[in-house]
């Protein structure tokens, strides 16, 4: 039998990319090294070899998502026509691109270090998107803010903080849409956002 060798790089990801879709389908919390290197038909050492832990492979894990969401959300409101009120309203309503992180969060939901470096990566990744459209919003009208950044932080890292409590409520879906509403009211106020005619 050949033995294939692939590229250190190309195996690295592999082993992202097998870890990332068995993390998600079977929570983190089930899956051991040992089930990736069987997954991906390799010995347990090429794992180990390129990651001490399936902790640090969860990181990266959870880095990539929030990269592709973060691109998303990019993308979503570069390709959206309108004011910074419009855009930011928008992000409001669009969460389905989370399903990702929820799936895979709901496989670490007690290790107290991974749940504060998932909402830390995901608060830090939002800011600058957030402090970008608050700078639109101030060039074309939408509001008057005198602290961008300071501003973006402060709400995204508000909204972090409720949305990681939303994951602890069981109501109905009417109830979650009022207060998405509520919340999106509340950051429209601290920007001092004037409502489009």
């Amino acid at each position: 039998m050949v033995r294939i060798t692939k590229p250190v790089e190309e195996r690295r990801q592999e082993i992202i990319d097998t870890a990332r879709v068995l993390f998600m389908e079977n929570g983190f919390d089930e899956i051991q090294m040992a089930d990736i290197s069987k997954n991906m038909n390799v010995s347990p050492g090429t794992v180990y070899h390129c990651f001490k832990s399936k902790t640090e492979l969860l990181y990266i894990v959870i880095d990539e998502l929030t990269d592709e969401i973060i691109q998303k959300k990019q993308q979503l409101i570069s390709n959206t026509q309108g004011s910074a009120f419009e855009r930011l309203k928008l992000l409001f309503t669009d969460f389905n691109t989370g399903e990702l992180h929820r799936k895979l969060k709901e496989g670490f939901t007690k290790d107290l270090a991974l749940i504060q470096y998932y909402y830390t990566k995901i608060s830090n990744s939002y800011v600058p998107l957030f402090a970008n459209l608050i700078e639109q919003g101030n060039l074309d009208g939408s509001w008057s803010c005198e602290y961008p950044t300071e501003t973006a932080v402060f709400i995204v890292r508000g909204l972090a903080g409720v949305i990681s409590e939303e994951r602890n409520r069981k109501d109905s879906p009417q109830d979650k849409n009022n207060r998405i509403k509520a919340y999106t009211t509340i950051v429209f106020r601290v920007l001092d956002a004037v409502k489009p005619e």
